[in-house]
């Protein structure tokens, strides 16, 4: 089969072709098309300089990343390549991956503690929260209630959403609502501003074990509430985020 690529590209592709373009992986034909979009597109300009400034805090972690992994997560990233159709998932599982073990060189034991499964998952979502801010997150002043998010979440993506619906207090403002790929599947993300500093809410139905990290300058929360499982992203020092949401100790 050949790939045919159009001869201009939306900023919606640039989502898929950044990663490979910044890694230095990309095909000529696709360099070529990143490259013309990004001279025509501030938005994705940042996007790509963003990417690379995780991509070169990896690369000065690296002598880092030779000790033993967490008890576990080897084993979880080779069970996810090795499931039906991950091949196609597998950068975006070893991007993951490796920023975990970033996450566990800068905080030690007390991230070992909790658990494998739970720093992946916290640290490719705040990857994507960082790239998801660059392209949607602009502040146009308005914002959505939770009933719209939800709306839009099912008329566009197809996704059942049940988000929460704030303190009251107009401290969290929902902003535009996304959907991302992650190691196992499509999760649902809210982005919002709390105070006026980005904030992602990743929505996941399946339980996990709560946690939290510190995470490339930001702090992740991982709770469950409601039946889900809420991952909270926000600047490191926000105070009260959860309870800003609504999403308080239950």
């Amino acid at each position: 089969m050949t790939l045919r690529f159009p001869r201009r590209a939306d900023c919606r592709q640039m989502e898929a072709l950044l990663p490979p373009f910044v890694d230095g992986e990309a095909s000529a034909a696709v360099a070529a098309l990143v490259e013309a979009h990004l001279a025509d597109c501030a938005v994705c300009r940042s996007a790509a300089a963003a990417q690379r400034e995780v991509r070169q805090l990896l690369v000065n972690r690296r002598t880092s990343l030779v000790g033993p992994v967490p008890a576990g997560l080897a084993a979880d990233v080779h069970r996810a390549a090795s499931r039906s159709g991950a091949a196609a998932r597998w950068p975006r599982w070893s991007a993951a991956a490796a920023a975990a073990l970033v996450v566990v060189s800068v905080t030690g034991a007390a991230v070992v503690a909790t658990g494998a499964s739970s720093v992946v998952l916290a640290a490719q979502l705040t990857l994507d929260h960082l790239k998801c801010f660059v392209i949607d997150g602009a502040d146009h002043g308005h914002s959505l209630s939770a009933t719209e998010g939800q709306t839009q979440f099912h008329d566009q993506y197809g996704m059942d959403v049940q988000l929460p619906s704030g303190s009251g207090d107009g401290r969290a403002r929902l902003v535009s609502v996304r959907h991302c790929l992650y190691g196992e599947g499509w999760v649902a993300h809210a982005l919002y501003r709390i105070d006026g500093e980005p904030v992602s809410v990743f929505v996941l139905a399946d339980p996990r074990q709560a946690a939290s990290f510190d995470l490339f300058g930001r702090q992740a929360q991982v709770l469950s509430r409601h039946g889900a499982t809420f991952v909270v992203i926000a600047p490191a020092g926000l105070a009260q985020v959860a309870p800003a949401l609504g999403l308080g100790a239950e």
